[in-house]
């Protein structure tokens, strides 16, 4: 099923979108300008000491450094981490966890490349920031966050609850992916203007002061903002691609605009799982001019027979937009077999032919 409006815009959210590339210009060149020193004479992370597990922490040449651990967490103190442009940082940490904690008044800025096998956690209450030329490729997750998370609970692992009252923000202008894990930016403002990739998990970002991330087993996604940030607020023009993408900021506003390169929010996901999106500012409000589109490939599809690729099938998947004030000028598309179309309602529909709920107190379609 597509579930769509027009494509015209209100002229707030004209307002918005003007301001917001305003921001985005000003951003870039603030930490182009004030940032460039700091990431020339700290171009790999610098003071590590390590806090828990078996992590050993090594450098190759003067560009590469290397943390290697055998353990299934560990935890890193530094007192700086950033990569410069053509710098590497690589975990070798199997399918384990590192968690890397910035204690120095230092903020983060990722110009380089940082790699891992398993997942990595960057932890630095002065802000991150992910460059024009900075990537990130983890084969489990990679979660960024200017909020801190108890060491005894990222040992023991499940559900973990990121807390704090930084007003330094999340950003990412460059390629944040991960393979076989989520991505989960966290602040309490968060921006995307690159690009977040997590085909096999959850793609996140939501700006409070208390955020949980849990196992999404109760059905209603990863992220859970317990505590709201004051003026927190998420601003995506990027490109978004996961099996589950969710935007959260309950007591905030959600700026999903529409960029020049009309880039999209896209979850894909696998039979029965996944391919839901979120975009929740219970309290605040949801501007959205960006391309959203949610689909499940269909279980039955059929497979690929000798030299020729397997055609895929598509079920519906679930867009929930919610918030006291929505405001939609973009298409919404929860694409089913069917192919049938309607406008985008309060209320829901089936799960086979797919669904757009918006709710609340004030929900525009222009």
């Amino acid at each position: 099923m597509i579930v769509s409006s027009t494509s015209c815009l209100s002229p707030a959210i004209k307002s918005c979108t003007r301001e917001f590339r305003t921001s985005a210009c000003s951003l870039a060149l603030l930490w182009g300008l004030g940032c460039a020193q700091p990431s020339m004479a700290e171009s790999l992370p610098a003071g590590g000491t390590v806090v828990s597990g078996n992590v050993a922490i090594g450098s190759t040449s003067p560009t590469n450094l290397t943390v290697t651990q055998s353990s299934r967490t560990g935890i890193v103190n530094w007192s700086s981490f950033s990569v410069g442009q053509g710098n590497q940082v690589q975990f070798n940490n199997g399918s384990g966890a590192t968690l890397n904690r910035v204690t120095g008044n230092v903020p983060s800025s990722i110009n380089g490349v940082v790699s891992a096998t398993g997942s990595v956690y960057l932890v630095n209450p002065s802000g991150i920031v992910v460059g024009p030329t900075g990537v990130v490729k983890t084969g489990g997750s990679f979660v960024a966050s200017t909020l801190d998370v108890r060491d005894a609970d990222f040992r023991a692992g499940g559900s973990l609850t990121f807390s704090g009252n930084s007003n330094a923000s999340v950003v990412n202008l460059g390629k944040i992916g991960a393979s076989n894990g989520d991505v989960v930016l966290v602040a309490r403002q968060v921006r995307n203007d690159g690009s977040l990739t997590a085909r096999n998990g959850t793609a996140a970002m939501a700006a409070g002061s208390e955020v949980v991330l849990s196992d999404g087993s109760l059905g209603n996604g990863k992220v859970l903002v317990r505590r709201p940030a004051q003026n927190g607020e998420i601003r995506n023009s990027g490109a978004i691609r996961a099996a589950e993408v969710e935007l959260r900021a309950n007591g905030g506003n959600i700026y999903a605009l529409a960029g020049n390169t009309g880039r999209a929010i896209s979850a894909t996901g696998f039979a029965s799982k996944g391919g839901r999106i979120f975009l929740t500012a219970e309290g605040g409000s949801v501007n959205l001019t960006q391309k959203v589109v949610a689909r499940r490939i269909q279980a039955d599809a059929a497979p690929a027979r000798a030299g020729v690729a397997a055609r895929r099938s598509f079920t519906g998947g679930d867009v929930i937009v919610s918030a006291d004030k929505v405001v939609v000028g973009g298409a919404i598309t929860a694409k089913g077999r069917g192919g049938a179309s309607m406008s985008a309602r309060r209320g829901g529909c089936s799960r086979r032919s797919g669904c757009a709920r918006v709710s609340k107190s004030s929900a525009t379609m222009c």
